[in-house]
């Protein structure tokens, strides 16, 4: 699978190629607004909808929560059945009840510290 790095800008995603690190720009959704999160899930829509997956990095803890939540709301993906069966063993908590109610929808998140970003 091949992976794309890049960055959304004026409705254009410039990126380029995880494998091959060809540099390359195609047009996405075009959305007349200055709020910057809703031209970004304008395009994950878009994306998701033609059956691409999408990394999102946000951040906050806060701010990847709530974009996970609004993308429930806007799509409709099928259900991670084996992520929600794998966390039912783990203790409940508001975060992982949040998450399973995101990959009831075919959304997930995650939330690293961090030690845990640089490896430690």
């Amino acid at each position: 699978m091949e992976l794309y790095e890049g960055v959304l800008y004026k409705g254009i995603f410039h990126y380029k190629t995880y494998n091959t690190y060809e540099k390359r720009q195609e047009s996405l959704v075009s959305v007349d607004t200055a709020d910057l999160s809703k031209l970004l899930l304008a395009n994950v829509i878009h994306l998701a909808n033609q059956d691409e997956q999408i990394l999102v990095f946000l951040p906050s803890k806060r701010e990847t929560m709530v974009f996970a939540k609004r993308l429930t709301e806007k799509l409709t993906l099928p259900e991670a059945t084996d992520a929600i069966r794998e966390l039912s063993i783990l203790e409940d908590t508001s975060l992982k009840n949040g998450l399973i109610q995101c990959l009831r929808s075919g959304v997930a998140f995650i939330m690293r510290t961090c030690q845990e970003r640089n490896g430690m």
